[in-house]
């Protein structure tokens, strides 16, 4: 009858372990593929206007590692501005890092842009702390004022969280 037990029990946490893979699965398939609409409204110091439901999720892999703590703004941003939030961090592999998601308009290919400002990187966050990004919108713009789906990742590639953000001109 243990054997049962701890039989059951291990198959559980299989099973649990197996949806929760799924589940990260899913939501990276959501940031990679779905199109950005909508945006979560900021004012400068953080205030949300209005919320995306789809913004600024965290993946169920990291779902006890990281918050945001402040929410990216201002959203919309206009492009000589900077978009900043504070991430909290029990630390995850590799940091943290931002990237832009570009889709090839003919082949629909999918890439991740690394956004080539210093402030879009924190290595550090492989360990517990408190981590500011402030990200010229010059550097997240690659073409110009648009919509652009912005995606929090750890140094290792797995997608932390994702939120579309409104550059204008």
């Amino acid at each position: 009858m243990l054997r049962l037990v701890a039989l059951s029990l291990v198959c559980l946490l299989v099973a649990c372990d197996g949806s929760q893979v799924e589940g990260q699965r899913l939501f990276e398939d959501q940031a990679l593929l779905a199109p950005a609409s909508g945006v979560t409204q900021t004012e400068a110091d953080g205030t949300v206007t209005s919320r995306d439901p789809d913004d600024w999720r965290i993946g169920p892999a990291y779902a006890n590692q990281v918050t945001i703590l402040s929410l990216p703004s201002p959203n919309p941003v206009q492009l000589g501005e900077a978009l900043s939030f504070v991430v909290d961090t029990q630390g995850v592999p590799g940091g943290l890092r931002l990237v832009v998601r570009s889709v090839d308009p003919v082949t629909r290919v999918v890439d991740l842009l690394r956004i080539r400002d210093p402030e879009a990187e924190r290595p550090e966050a492989a360990a517990s702390g408190f981590y500011p990004f402030a990200v010229s919108v010059r550097q997240l713009a690659i073409e110009g004022p648009r919509l652009y789906r912005v995606v929090l990742v750890t140094g290792n590639g797995g997608i932390v969280s994702y939120g579309d953000v409104e550059v204008v001109g």
